[in-house]
């Protein structure tokens, strides 16, 4: 299943960080909704509400 959003790029780098994390894994091994929501809240540096389970 794949989801495509067309918005504005508000960070460039968390981008191309995100695109080589999955470049480099296995279709089965990509990382999913909550685990990229996750990271963008880290990146962010909003860390309320993140579930540990996730990380």
């Amino acid at each position: 299943v794949s989801l495509t959003f067309n918005a504005p790029i508000l960070d460039t780098a968390f981008v191309i960080f995100v695109r080589k994390v999955q470049d480099n894994r296995a279709a089965a091994e990509q990382l999913n909704v909550f685990e990229l929501l996750a990271l963008y809240k880290m990146a962010m540096r909003d860390y309320e509400g993140l579930d540990e389970k996730v990380l």
